[in-house]
């Protein structure tokens, strides 16, 4: 299906938006028959990040505004997504059911295996049918509150979301159509964002696993600073140059994380206990997280896969000024999920 043709978009471009709980991204691409070349990406922090709703939405729709401004594009249509503990994504397997049947089946299924109200939900979901003919397919389900909450963001800044995503579901689109991971590759894709981690394996039988943990860097940059009697300011500042810190930076780090490595070899070993699932072997480690040095070194010394950074737009040709260019090879695993 040509998607742009179904939701009306014609011949106009779309942004990718990641609307963080620290910072906003956003990626522009455009096809170049079967890759991609990256035009625009952007981010900006957003400030009073930690207060109320209200500030934190009014806070991250001017970031989103300065960031457009910073693109200089025109194009006002844009794919965000959401994650954390009111968004869900399971796959389902049912008898062969007839087309009448199956909406009631996955609601049903929703219902039991969601954590949160489906009445006040939106859920989506989408079949693959296996060999033996049976239903099979993936839910994906978000509160209609962690919608809007986007939905409102981008309203301000003047945006037109035509589409919402799931963030690990993007960032298993951009897995694929950027390393040339294929369905039957055992890789995941960990992005640490400021207060959610998402998990995303691409699955063997076609079947996506995503989890989202909450912990990730500010739980670890807090425990730094509450170990070591300073403030977050002091430990950021440390974690970005650990030469000159007061305190072994590889030690609280590596202590700090402890609860975040925890869970992702939870995670990673029910993954692999479920049906036709095998351990997964390759980790691609993304979000801004990964830019501090030595973290990445640090989670393959302590998880079993193999893990390394990266960059969504290393296999991509940057059709965009120097600033442009720097920026994507400097910070590209801060764009992953805007970029899927």
């Amino acid at each position: 299906m040509d998607l742009r043709k179904y939701i009306g978009l014609g011949a106009n471009h779309l942004l990718g938006v990641d609307i963080g709980s620290a910072a906003v991204k956003v990626v522009a691409l455009r096809r170049r028959g079967d890759r991609y070349a990256v035009t625009a990406a952007v981010s900006a922090r957003i400030d009073n990040a930690a207060a109320s709703d209200t500030t934190y939405r009014a806070a991250a729709a001017r970031a989103l505004q300065n960031v457009l401004h910073g693109t200089g594009l025109k194009t006002r249509c844009a794919v965000c997504g959401v994650c954390g503990p009111e968004v869900a994504v399971r796959d389902f397997r049912f008898p062969a059911l007839p087309q009448d049947e199956l909406d009631g089946a996955v609601n049903l299924e929703a219902r039991q295996v969601c954590p949160f109200n489906i009445d006040s939900s939106a859920v989506d979901f989408q079949v693959l049918t296996d060999r033996q003919q049976r239903n099979t397919g993936i839910i994906a389900a978000a509160t209609n509150a962690a919608i809007r909450a986007k939905l409102d963001i981008v309203r301000i800044a003047s945006l037109r979301c035509v589409l919402m995503d799931i963030d690990g579901l993007a960032l298993l689109n951009a897995c694929r159509n950027t390393t040339g991971s294929d369905e039957t590759s055992l890789t995941a894709v960990l992005n640490i964002g400021a207060a959610t981690t998402t998990l995303a394996v691409a699955a063997p039988n076609g079947l996506p696993f995503v989890r989202d943990i909450a912990c990730a860097a500010d739980a670890i940059i807090k425990q730094i600073a509450k170990a070591h009697d300073t403030s977050v300011a002091h430990v950021e500042r440390n974690l970005a140059n650990p030469a000159g810190a007061p305190f072994n930076v590889a030690e609280a780090l590596e202590a700090a994380s402890s609860p975040l490595l925890a869970d992702i070899a939870k995670s990673l070993r029910y993954y692999a206990a479920q049906e036709d699932s095998r351990p997964v072997e390759r980790v691609l480690a993304c979000g801004g997280f990964t830019l501090v040095p030595g973290f990445v070194e640090m989670l393959n010394r302590r998880l079993g896969p193999a893990v390394e950074r990266w960059n969504p737009f290393d296999n991509m040709q940057c059709d965009a000024d120097e600033a442009t260019r720097e920026t994507v090879a400097q910070n590209g695993p801060v764009f992953a999920v805007a970029a899927g």
